[in-house]
């Protein structure tokens, strides 16, 4: 029976122990929940401030600290706006020289192709004409006159 009341105080204050080592590592983790939930309490006011929402409660001063921030804001957006038109610009302007460069191009092929048509037309009249030319008789000749 000694041996295990004896069991129990020890397993009883080994227990304790633990208790004491784990408390200070909860209340640090308390605290840094208190913190984390105070830093979101003050992010979702200053939200809804952004948002023009509960601005009734804000001193001119927080008015005036809050006009300057949005006013930043949109210079960045303004500015960041500006670079993408002017990068879609010039991607356009690059893409409108590359088929300017296509375009005469395709304009050389063709009349380079007009032109070897046009020659090999030129070739086929003047081999009808040589051939209507060249036409020999063998036998007397006929007269104008003479019809068959």
């Amino acid at each position: 029976m000694k041996k295990t009341i004896q069991k129990y105080s020890d397993y009883a204050r080994a227990n304790e122990s633990c208790k004491t080592e784990i408390e200070p590592e909860n209340l640090q983790l308390k605290h840094e929940t208190i913190i984390i939930r105070e830093k979101v309490d003050q992010i979702e006011v200053s939200q809804r401030k952004l948002l023009g929402q509960s601005l009734g409660s804000c001193s001119l001063d927080e008015l005036l600290k809050l006009d300057s921030k949005l006013e930043r804001s949109l210079t960045i957006i303004r500015a960041r706006k500006a670079q993408l038109f002017k990068d879609q610009i010039e991607k356009l302007k690059e893409k409108e020289r590359l088929l300017l460069e296509e375009n005469a191009r395709l304009c050389q092929q063709n009349i380079s192709l007009c032109e070897k048509r046009y020659t090999t037309f030129i070739r086929r009249q003047s081999i009808e004409n040589s051939a209507a030319e060249t036409e020999l008789f063998i036998g007397p000749r006929r007269s104008q006159n003479f019809q068959e």
